[in-house]
């Protein structure tokens, strides 16, 4: 059985209709039982209405629930070479802004956030536990250059690559 939730801005047509319900009911003339079922047929309209909308609603949800889902998978799988959100929106068939969008709803990070602490998570890493060159670490992550690596790792961390090796 559906249910669904009457929100404030329906709830005062649920209470007139159904005093309306109400007083016929207390008539009791010829008319009565069409104006009943009259009443009945436009409460079934309104439930019909507000579902619609709030099934409408939960879809879309679980739609952009779902391509939040696969962009993270995707981070997690291609952080090393896409570091943009176009590319990551480009693989899920959607527009960087509609992608922004989703995670406005349900996040309170962005694309580029998530993307981001990939990224430097990866780089800590290897700066913390392994002897490989800072440079070839920033080409292992698509910096291009050690100085746009270094002033990553700078604006992320407030520290530079080498002191966060040496801890």
């Amino acid at each position: 059985m559906p249910k669904i939730q009457i929100e404030n801005e329906n709830s005062r047509q649920f209470d007139l209709l159904w005093q309306i319900f109400e007083m016929e009911i207390e008539q009791r003339d010829d008319y009565s039982l069409e104006m009943l079922m009259s009443l009945l047929k436009r409460f079934l309209i309104l439930c019909v209405r507000i579902y619609k909308n709030q099934s409408l609603n939960i879809h879309r949800d679980a739609n952009s629930i779902g391509v939040i889902r696969e962009f993270n998978f995707l981070v997690e799988k291609h952080y090393k070479t896409k570091t943009t959100v176009a590319a990551y929106a480009d693989m899920l068939f959607k527009s960087p802004k509609t992608l922004s969008n989703f995670f406005k709803m349900h996040i309170d990070r962005t694309p580029i956030e998530i993307i981001n602490s990939r990224r430097l998570l990866e780089a800590k890493r290897l700066l913390k536990y392994s002897t490989i060159p800072i440079q070839e670490i920033a080409d292992e992550l698509s910096f291009g250059d050690v100085q746009a690596f270094s002033n990553f790792i700078k604006k992320q961390t407030g520290q530079t690559p080498s002191m966060i090796r040496m801890k």
